[in-house]
């Protein structure tokens, strides 16, 4: 059983760079799907049994969504946005 389920939205400077270091540490692999609501460029990937997407942007292309902060906290909520504990 997997420890989580779901999709992941990652904005990165080097999309390149970041798409081989979680194909690598994570052992997931590029979806021949278009992104849904992505952005020329965006990548997603996608875990062998499909229970976890990791939608990778660059961060400069992203401006319109929503960026969270890390000072979030679970109890704290900080631009809408929640962290897990």
């Amino acid at each position: 059983m997997s420890l989580f389920s779901g999709a992941i939205f990652i904005g990165v400077s080097n999309i390149d760079a970041a798409v081989a270091w979680y194909k690598e540490k994570f052992e997931l692999r590029e979806s021949p799907d278009p992104v849904v609501d992505g952005e020329p460029g965006d990548v997603e990937l996608v875990s062998r049994n499909g229970a976890v997407h990791v939608v990778m942007s660059r961060a400069a292309a992203a401006p319109s969504r929503r960026q969270c902060s890390i000072r979030a906290t679970p109890k704290k909520p900080e631009n809408g946005c929640w962290r897990a504990a």
